[in-house]
């Protein structure tokens, strides 16, 4: 499982264990079975979970990098952030 957990392929997990790919495979859908999970995804998660550990924090972004950000909202605006115009008097 060391292995899944570094990311390693079927086939780089083969050649370290000096296996077949074929009995990786076998294997890692018996541990996804025991696991109760359905992908090679989820059962790093899971397995991270019981070690007490989390995924891996997102990168900081570069100074100045505003993408996944909302606007700050206008001065004198609508609070809900709404671009109706005032009202006509």
């Amino acid at each position: 499982m060391e292995l899944l957990l570094t990311g390693a392929s079927n086939r780089v997990i083969a050649r370290r264990m000096d296996l077949s790919e074929r009995t990786v495979k076998n294997h890692l859908q018996s541990a996804y079975r025991k696991l109760r999970v359905r992908s090679r995804a989820e059962a790093i998660l899971k397995l991270l979970g019981r070690a007490g550990l989390r995924r891996p924090a997102a990168p900081p972004r570069p100074r100045g990098d505003t993408r996944g950000t909302l606007p700050p909202p206008r001065p004198g605006g609508d609070p809900s952030g709404s671009a109706s115009p005032p009202p006509a008097d």
